[in-house]
């Protein structure tokens, strides 16, 4: 941000940066002004690394004048099917406000909306921290840290992400209901432990009972998270497994929603998402057209409507207002010509009565 305010006081109408990691997808990084750089009033327009190139590459071998032009289009590409990821921290309660509510939510789409939940955690795996830092708040050298929520054991929570990873994947077709009650207790039980204990996230248990997960699941899960000798490799792997395949290991930003790979830059809400999705359909369901009804598309329809209303009523305010300027102009006029037919019977009455005299 230092260059564009550079740029924008050395009178630059924009900026554009090259990324300098050819492995980096920009598409999910939000360039933004912080602190004394706020007042930056140019664009500032990031590009991959290989476009750089060819821009710096083709400066270098022209001395004339060159003029840069852009193109933007705002509209994504639309597909059949949206894959959406959420990625979440599982010690943020305030991150399962939304993935409580998704469930209802992706039901409208049926088969036109894949999801999937992803457990994020900081890597800090290159990052200078101490052997014992690490070893109570990280698994695989560092790679998968909780550094967040103190006041529950960033193992444990570590351990949940697996716990519901392993969930996801042995709860599939009718089963997949099990994992959402799952989920709708430990949101509410993390909400409870987070005013009211500390120490380890215990809310597993009870959340099996209650989210009626048999105990042939219960045991494949414990299963995917590893026996007791090789807990600690089968869940690193579970988390290696877990991350993204379009996703650089030192972005950390949970919440998060991804659509078809894209990260979506705004706040996450109800709204937001369902726009987001439908935006990327080529036909999206009627869920659409309802949930539009209240939203912009509404006020659009709406708008269209009042004004098709008000033209409707402007013409027929004309029309009347020329027919009652009609009607007092034939009354005047009707008026003029008695008084003119008046003015001439009188004239001729009265030379009649001259002319008797």
């Amino acid at each position: 941000m230092k260059k564009a305010n550079n740029a924008q006081l050395s009178g630059a109408y924009a900026v554009i940066v090259a990324h300098n990691n050819p492995n980096v997808n920009i598409k999910n990084i939000i360039p933004y002004a912080e602190g004394h750089y706020n007042s930056l009033q140019i664009p500032i327009i990031l590009i991959n690394f290989r476009d750089g190139e060819s821009i710096l590459s083709f400066f270098r071998h022209n001395e004339q004048e060159v003029i840069l032009s852009l193109s933007v289009e705002m509209e994504g590409s639309k597909t059949k099917v949206v894959q959406l990821e959420y990625w979440l921290n599982p010690g943020d309660a305030d991150a399962y406000a939304f993935f409580t509510s998704f469930k209802s939510i992706s039901e409208n789409f049926g088969g036109k909306l894949e999801f999937e939940p992803k457990y994020k955690f900081q890597n800090l795996e290159n990052k200078d921290y101490s052997f014992d830092f690490k070893k109570h708040h990280c698994v695989a050298h560092g790679r998968f840290c909780q550094v967040e929520h103190p006041e529950v054991e960033p193992l444990s929570v570590i351990e949940e992400a697996v716990r519901q990873i392993c969930l996801w994947k042995e709860t599939k077709g009718e089963n997949r209901k099990h994992f959402w009650k799952y989920i709708l207790y430990f949101s509410q039980c993390l909400n409870t432990f987070k005013y009211d204990h500390h120490g380890d996230l215990d809310c597993s248990e009870r959340g099996f009972e209650v989210g009626n997960v048999g105990q042939g699941v219960v045991e494949k899960v414990k299963k995917c998270m590893g026996p007791p000798k090789q807990e600690s490799e089968a869940r690193n792997l579970m988390l290696v497994q877990n991350e993204n395949s379009y996703e650089y290991s030192d972005i950390y930003l949970v919440p998060a929603v991804f659509l078809n790979g894209e990260l979506l830059k705004e706040e996450i809400s109800e709204r937001s998402v369902i726009v987001a999705i439908c935006d990327k359909l080529l036909e999206p369901p009627a869920y659409c057209e309802k949930f539009f009804m209240g939203g912009s598309h509404g006020q659009s329809q709406g708008i269209r409507e009042s004004m098709k209303g008000l033209l409707i009523f402007t013409i027929t305010a004309t029309i009347v207002l020329l027919l009652i300027i009609l009607f007092l102009v034939r009354r005047n006029l009707n008026k003029g010509i008695d008084r003119e037919i008046y003015a001439e019977v009188n004239t001729y009455v009265s030379n009649y009565m001259r002319m008797k005299e």
